[in-house]
């Protein structure tokens, strides 16, 4: 029925949004958990939701904001270190000058209600920022950072202040160290760890690490002698201590002592190399935290994607021996779709054992950021942060493709563990309502994410992705799902593809096209594209291997024709033609001649009159041309499409994903416009932009996948987690165009309601004159709101004076036509 962009409200009713973690909109730095299990976050952040707490919030332990912790202001610029008094105080430092409009240069004590202590003098502060604070058993206070001066006294990036934040004399550090110290950690026997990025102290040798004295002398004892190569300097990012005096330190250095150890290393009391660890290169990235639990298991955070060959996405749980903790895996509450960077820089480590994790990840070029907390097995805490809905309504993580059934319900896949709290790993099928369908059973489901759903015409279902796994069995990157959720043991891949799957399509005598970025399938060499029949056995009749394609994006067919399209490489490399046509045994179709060049592409469809639109980027020079162009059915380009757009609508140079609904409408998806709020819009089937389609503020983040119901209303998954300012977790269904029709059997019979949803009013046109017609309004509860008869009409104006909600119109003839419409009241 009627659609105008805005979300439908009997879809998913109960999910209140707004909960992937992204409830601290910036970095964080910092954290400190108080006895009493509340959370103190610290970093470079505005609000919590919408309230401000600029730079510091303090958390309930269910993860609402506490309303007793007050700021006031916050600071004006970042927090970097936090740590906690035994009497409950906080001592916080960072880049800012300013707390609650109150002079307070790099550093200052807050009591524990967030208001400022007073009785810490610090006077004029430090004249640079302070990057590390930890607290003595005595009380004194260690800060360092990037500073040269506290209270108008050189002091060289170290200091030791007293209770009442006083310098204390009988700390003397001299000239202190040549460059920024990152971290302070003090050990057991009150001497203290430093690391940094300087290379002398106290004019003495010392490169990113050395221990001190508890007066501040070196302790000459302890030498790891780190050195690097290249032009990155040696440094030192994060320290922790085992009880057993043994010290795990991370950073940028490729040797301790003589023995190659790259970034990643746990040393001895003395420095030397603890060869019994992990030795060369054992993580591809920078750990930036490290944390201790009281097992004397280690958690790591940072930016890395894998520990010893194994598959860890910025957070890994190592073993006391340096073995990896599978037991852990977090890989389902991080991945992102179109994420290209990811990191976890901050954690902490609850004493009923749940993790605290501040992590943030590029999307498209644009940061977005999580705090979450984590089960011990690396799930996600669904009671944290709940009232928003996080955990506990719609999905969990983000969704990659939708499907409609034949019955209307609708198949989700992606990157998420649960829906409404209902466990269901990376697939799941709704009711057409969007209540989850629990006869579908997958089990376990899929250790990896999901990312194709194709539809067979018996109700068999086709999953491709990057899995290797489901409900136990092992099974690489395709499978097929009996209607129940059963594996189809009848469709065997044998040893299936070694890299995911990106493109099915399923031809009308049942044999099935894959493509993707493999090389082999079973076994045997298949370079991106091969059809298997529909027992998975290869096709050997269908040779595709003339494709220079390494990414296929799109794989389809129509009219016994197979289109394919991709890219050659990364994209901006070189512009080539990645468009090809084949017959259907896999050879070139020497009708179709495609001369456009696009730097790659994302999306291609066919529409019903052969031609072909296909979404990407042509180029980056060119900002006035549209990520998406339509080909003739010949490949020519048609140059009346679009042609009238005086620059492409919300600058979408770059389409990610197109759809064509059944007026011919075309929807487009830009993760990379300007505003995210701007991701999404419609196009008239000429090209031009339809201006009937409003969707207001529209997602708060990346869509991934749409679908249209036969109604004309739209499926629309992704990472968002609201729509147009309604709470939507990660799917929503959106109203189809002003005016649709509605086909019958009889096409005389054909009807059209509009403004669907309406503020009061609403026409309903007939293409034919009905002599005696009755007319019934009922509401979702079957009762009769309003009934009228009308003599010889084709046009009936309605006006709907009840509440805000979905109604139903009735219309009945006296030669038998029936038709029900719904509709919504705003």
């Amino acid at each position: 029925f009627a659609q105008d962009g805005s979300l439908d409200m009997t879809f998913n009713p109960d999910d209140k949004g707004f909960g992937d973690g992204t409830t601290l909109i910036g970095n964080i730095n910092a954290f400190a958990i108080q006895n009493d299990g509340k959370i103190i976050a610290g970093g470079n952040f505005p609000t919590h939701l919408t309230v401000p707490c600029k730079s510091i919030a303090r958390f309930l332990p269910d993860g609402s904001l506490d309303p007793e912790f007050l700021a006031g202001s916050g600071f004006d610029d970042e927090v970097k270190s936090i740590a906690i008094q035994p009497d409950g105080k906080i001592i916080i430092g960072g880049y800012f000058t300013k707390f609650n409009a109150l002079p307070a240069n790099r550093i200052v004590r807050l009591n524990a209600d967030g208001s400022m202590d007073e009785t810490f003098n610090t006077g004029l502060g430090f004249d640079g920022p302070v990057e590390t604070i930890a607290i003595q058993t005595d009380g004194k206070i260690l800060a360092g950072g990037d500073f040269l001066n506290y209270q108008a006294q050189e002091f060289g990036r170290i200091i030791r202040l007293s209770v009442n934040g006083h310098p204390d004399p009988d700390f003397v550090t001299e000239h202190g160290f040549n460059g920024i110290v990152n971290k302070i950690l003090i050990q057991n026997d009150g001497k203290i760890l430093i690391g940094g990025e300087f290379t002398s102290y106290q004019d003495t040798d010392k490169s990113a690490l050395i221990r001190i004295l508890s007066n501040g002398k070196p302790d000459l004892s302890f030498n790891p002698n780190l050195s690097s190569s290249g032009i990155s300097p040696t440094k030192i990012v994060a320290i922790a201590v085992q009880n057993d005096d043994k010290i795990i330190i991370s950073g940028n250095f490729e040797t301790v002592g003589d023995v190659q150890s790259k970034t990643f290393a746990r040393i001895h009391a003395d420095g030397s190399l603890d060869t019994t660890f992990v030795q060369g290169e054992s993580v591809n990235g920078l750990v930036m935290t490290i944390v201790i639990q009281p097992d004397e298991k280690i958690l790591i955070g940072g930016y890395f994607t894998h520990f010893k060959n194994h598959e860890r996405l910025t957070l890994a749980r190592i073993n006391t021996d340096g073995s990896l903790d599978e037991s852990l895996d977090a890989y389902l509450s991080f991945h992102i779709a179109g994420g290209n960077q990811y990191c976890t820089r901050i954690i902490a480590y609850q004493n009923d054992n749940k993790i605290i994790v501040g992590h943030f990840y590029l999307h498209y070029w644009q940061q977005k950021y999580k705090f979450i907390r984590m089960m011990n097995s690396g799930s996600i805490d669904a009671d944290f942060n709940a009232h928003f809905g996080f955990g506990k309504t719609g999905f969990d993580g983000g969704l990659y493709i939708t499907a409609i059934q034949q019955d209307g319900k609708i198949l989700a896949g992606g990157v998420f563990s649960n829906y409404f709290g209902f466990p269901t790993n990376n697939l799941v099928r709704l009711e057409k309502d969007g209540s989850i369908d629990e006869t579908f059973n997958i089990g376990t489901g899929f250790n990896g994410s999901v990312s194709l759903i194709e539809l067979q015409k018996d109700g068999k279902i086709m999953v491709g992705g990057n899995f290797t796994n489901f409900n136990g069995t092992d099974i690489n990157r395709v499978l097929r799902l009996h209607p129940d959720g059963r594996l189809d043991e009848s469709f065997d891949p044998g040893t299936g593809f070694e890299n995911p799957v990106t493109g099915i399509c399923i031809q009308e005598d049942g044999k099935i096209l894959i493509g993707g970025e493999f090389t082999f399938y079973n076994g045997q060499f298949q370079k991106r594209l091969l059809r298997v029949y529909p027992d998975g056995t290869l096709d050997g009749s269908f040779d595709a291997l003339f494709l220079d394609i390494r990414k296929i994006r799109a794989v389809t067919i129509h009219e016994n024709k197979i289109y394919v399209a991709g890219s050659l490489g990364e994209p901006g490399i070189e512009l080539s033609n990645q468009i090809n046509r084949t017959n259907l045994d896999g050879k070139p179709d020497k009708d179709f001649n495609c001369g456009e060049e696009f730097l790659f592409i994302s999306s291609l469809k066919v529409k019903s009159d052969g031609k072909i639109l296909v979404a990407g980027r042509q180029n980056f020079w060119e900002e006035e041309s549209l990520g998406l162009i339509q080909l003739n059915p010949n490949g020519l380009k048609d140059k009346n499409f679009a042609n009238n757009n005086p620059k492409p609508p919300f600058n979408m140079y770059i389409i990610d994903k197109i759809i064509v609904d059944q007026n011919g409408k075309i929807l487009l998806v830009s993760n990379l416009t300007e505003e995210v709020s701007s991701n999404f819009t419609r196009l008239n089937s000429d090209g031009s932009l339809d201006t009937t389609f409003n969707i207001g503020g529209g997602f708060d983040n990346y869509i991934s996948t749409l679908a249209i119901q036969d109604d004309g209303n739209i499926i629309v998954g992704g990472g968002f987690t609201s729509y147009n300012g309604v709470g939507r977790n990660r799917i929503a269904r959106l109203h189809g165009s002003t005016g649709v029709l509605i086909p019958e059997t009889n096409p005389d019979q054909t009807i059209l309601c509009y403004p669907n949803p309406t503020t009061g009013k609403v026409n309903i046109k007939l293409n034919k004159h009905y002599p005696d017609l009755s007319l019934a309004l009922m509401d979702l509860f079957g009762r009769t709101i309003l009934q009228k008869h009308f003599t010889d009409t084709q046009n009936i104006e309605l006006e709907l004076s009840s509440q805000p909600g979905l109604y139903f119109v009735t219309l009945n003839s006296a030669d038998g036509w029936s038709k029900t419409i719904p509709v919504v009241k705003k």
